[in-house]
């Protein structure tokens, strides 16, 4: 479209200039003025030519009038956001990412967890100490029976439960009738049905605690828990078994 109006453009200066000419002298000033006019055009058409013949500026002219908006994309935050998580669930396809185990270790006197902590001291991996305490015993009693524990203890004895007996111990049960010590809340809720049953009801359960105990729960990948493993057998006391019930049989690997 642009060499299609240079040429009439050209055209229409020469049939000017030509009139010019062959009309009257003193036209032919104007002549000159236009013959000047159409030299400045033909080197304006010309180096116009030359310029798109560069590379460099070609490519450039035809990237910006073939530009497709359709291809053109804005990055947004989120959309490098997303972009992130995806390339990290792609990395933890390769192994990246370490699964984490879990273990205890213990329990420890004053004595054994100087010396453990000795053990751990180099030790890579995560490490907590805990106190805590666990059941040793259920205990069986009616606490409403204090005020009349005689007359109910001999109905007791009277009904086959010879066992039955006045707590003594420095807890909860102290003064109350009680019947039995057992090994599981199960038994001991069992045994609690079967008074019931036998007119004795009101009976409840007290869970005995033993001493406190210091354990240790460790963290890490597969390197540091088998580094860990290394570490016990320098120290081979206390229990090593996994963090939940789950992990309890993969413990003694």
């Amino acid at each position: 479209m642009v060499n299609s109006k240079q040429w009439m453009t050209n055209a229409l200066l020469i049939a000017r200039g030509l009139r010019a000419v062959l009309t009257l002298p003193q036209n032919r000033a104007w002549a000159r003025t236009l013959l000047g006019l159409f030299i400045l055009n033909i080197l304006l058409f010309v180096f116009g030519r030359i310029e798109l013949g560069l590379p460099g500026q070609a490519s450039a002219k035809l990237a910006s009038e073939h530009a497709v908006t359709s291809l053109i994309s804005v990055e947004t935050p989120w959309g490098a956001r997303k972009q992130a998580e995806h390339e990290g669930s792609h990395n933890s396809h390769d192994g990246e990412i370490k699964v984490m185990s879990c273990r205890r270790w213990g329990p420890f006197n004053t004595m054994d967890l100087r010396r453990v902590d000795q053990l751990l001291s180099e030790w890579g991996g995560q490490r907590k100490l805990i106190t805590e305490t666990e059941p040793i015993a259920y205990h069986i009693y009616w606490p409403d029976s204090a005020k009349k524990s005689t007359t109910f203890l001999k109905e007791l004895r009277i009904a086959g439960f010879a066992d039955a007996l006045v707590s003594s111990s420095e807890d909860v049960t102290k003064g109350h009738v009680s019947y039995g010590v057992f090994r599981s809340r199960a038994q001991a809720k069992e045994k609690i049905a079967f008074l019931a049953k036998k007119g004795f009801a009101g009976a409840v359960v007290y869970t005995r605690m033993g001493p406190p105990k210091t354990v240790y729960e460790l963290r890490g990948d597969a390197d540091q828990m088998e580094a860990l493993f290394e570490i016990r057998n320098q120290y081979d006391f206390g229990e090593y078994t996994g963090c939940t019930s789950a992990e309890h049989a993969d413990a003694a690997h």
